[in-house]
């Protein structure tokens, strides 16, 4: 059996390369720092892990900030493109709106035309029913505490007195005269009641063509559905300032104010939304979109560049970790 001295290995250190196999595996290396002397590639493997290990810091730093960068822009871009979407949206429901705001207002100008001879019809109807109240009052009424004004009781004094018809049919006529007398003065009872409703139809019927169009106050549905119409088409924005209307109720007529502000607007205009002289705030929405569009892909691109970048350094990194560990366990394996 063959002894061998091992001495010499417990003595000296033992590089893990000869001077061949270090100047072969160390051949395309550069060194560290100018000037700096040559050294085994387990110490320069050391010394680039160290250089890998900041730069990862730094480049891990650039992208996190690219990456943050570009969430923020893209963002910024998605909430801009549902604005855009939104605008278009509405821009279409105002087309339809505007289509149909035009034939109400058509009806509303019938339904005013015709809530004025409705409140003709209505007073004409009064004063007929007061008419008629009043010939009932004259039939079975005692006026002043003359009973001689009332003309069921002349019609039976006139058949009482009347010689040429004989007592049985004078009782007969009284008892229908009588019979009759009793409905008319059912009927005069109710005159209050019957006014009353007439009247209070007749305030309805004015509050509703007050409510429709008010001359006077130059408000109403039909100026309010007017106003909108031209505010679709950009031909006013509301009334002005100088104008006021009685926005308050109509029990209290000292509050007034003016029912709307210059700069403010319902809707956008239904014309063509793009070009010169057209929708400002979609003009405007699309400049900025377009911008944001532009550098969300630059942002993109560059925030690709540093994950790149970062992969790169992090692969050198783990190789060489991988080649320092796989030495030192072959220098230990020794």
């Amino acid at each position: 059996m063959a002894v061998y001295n091992t001495k010499p290995f417990l003595k000296e250190k033992v590089p893990f390369l000869n001077r061949l196999e270090k100047e072969c595996c160390c051949a395309d290396e550069s060194p560290v720092d100018n000037g700096a002397e040559d050294c085994d590639c387990l110490e320069c493997w050391e010394k680039e892990l160290q250089i890998a290990t900041n730069e990862l810091k730094e480049a891990t730093a650039k992208y996190n900030k690219a990456k943050s960068i570009f969430e923020n822009a893209y963002a910024w871009e998605s909430k801009l493109k549902l604005w855009i979407e939104n605008t278009k949206a509405t821009h279409e429901k105002a087309i339809v709106t505007y289509a149909e705001l035009v034939l109400f207002i058509e009806s509303v100008k019938k339904l005013e035309v015709n809530s004025q001879k409705t409140i003709l019809v209505i007073q004409s109807l009064v004063c007929l029913i007061k008419k008629i109240f009043d010939l009932n009052s004259q039939l079975c009424i005692e006026w002043e505490g003359n009973i001689g004004f009332n003309l069921i009781y002349q019609l039976k004094e006139y058949i009482r007195c009347h010689q040429s018809l004989d007592e049985p049919k004078k009782q007969q006529a009284l008892a229908c005269i009588e019979s009759y007398e009793v409905k008319v003065k059912e009927i005069y009872e109710l005159r209050v009641t019957i006014l009353g409703k007439m009247l209070q139809l007749l305030h309805l019927a004015t509050v509703i063509a007050t409510f429709i169009y008010n001359e006077e106050r130059n408000f109403g549905l039909k100026w309010q559905l007017n106003d909108l119409r031209k505010r679709l088409i950009q031909e006013t924005t509301s009334l002005g300032k100088m104008n006021e209307c009685f926005c308050a109720p109509v029990e209290q007529p000292d509050l007034t104010h003016p029912c709307g502000k210059e700069e403010e607007r319902a809707l956008l205009p239904i014309m063509a939304m793009e070009g010169k002289g057209n929708s400002d705030y979609y003009n405007k929405l699309s400049r900025l979109y377009n911008k944001a569009e532009t550098e969300s892909i630059m942002y993109r691109l560059e925030m690709q560049d540093a994950r790149k970048r970062l992969d790169e350094i992090s692969s050198r990194k783990n190789s060489l970790e991988l080649a320092i560990n796989a030495a030192e366990a072959a220098e230990a394996a020794k």
